[in-house]
């Protein structure tokens, strides 16, 4: 899902880079996790972790939805910099379609 530590994720992307080889990041996301929907009083488990936060949702949409975009920029920058495509996709668009997109010879950004 690309939710990592950016330094580590940059010192990946070098990594390949340097050995010129070609890197394309498929970034893969819950429609929730694009969007953040949710309302009122909601559970969160994390799934590498299991821990549990409960909190009104309202009270934190916004600083996510701004980490998630700053988190996408600097990926994509990151990428971008080091001559590779970077591609997000929604897990709700249909597997053809997101096949097409994946294997397109100029990989960009879009968003499912």
């Amino acid at each position: 899902d690309g939710f990592v530590d950016v330094e580590e994720f940059r010192r990946v992307v070098q990594h390949f880079h340097y050995r010129r080889q070609e890197l394309r990041l498929i970034r893969v996301l819950d429609p929730a996790e694009i969007s953040f929907p949710f309302g009122g009083l909601t559970d969160f488990v994390g799934l590498e972790t299991g821990d549990s936060l409960s909190v009104p949702a309202e009270s934190i949409k916004e600083s996510y939805l701004r980490e998630f975009a700053d988190l996408q920029h600097e990926l994509e920058t990151i990428c971008r910099g080091a001559g590779f495509g970077m591609r997000q996709l929604s897990t709700d668009i249909p597997l053809d379609s997101a096949m097409r997109l994946i294997l397109q010879p100029k990989v960009g950004v879009a968003a499912g």
